[in-house]
C-alpha cells in the first residue's frame, strides 16, 4: 500500500539526503521523495508512521501523515 507523508523543513537537496539516509536505515529502499511538494511517497507498512516520525523528529523535521 502506497503512503505519503509531509515533511515540513525539507528546503533543499541535503535536507532530502538527510531523509534518504534515515529511510534507508529504517528499512525503507522503496520512495519518492518531493522537494518542490514537501512529501515522501513509500510502499508498505513497516516501519510504520509512528517510528518515521520519531526518526524523522530527531533529524529535526516536522512529519504529518496525508490521508
Amino acid at each position: 500500500m502506497k503512503k505519503t507523508i509531509k515533511v515540513e523543513g525539507m528546503t533543499c537537496e541535503h535536507c532530502v539526503q538527510t531523509i534518504k539516509t534515515v529511510l534507508n536505515e529504517l528499512g525503507l529502499s522503496r520512495f519518492e521523495i518531493e522537494l518542490k511538494e514537501k512529501e515522501v511517497h513509500y510502499d508498505g507498512d513497516i516501519p510504520d508512521f509512528k517510528t518515521i516520525k520519531k526518526s524523522l523528529n530527531k533529524t529535526g523535521y516536522d512529519v504529518e501523515p496525508i490521508l
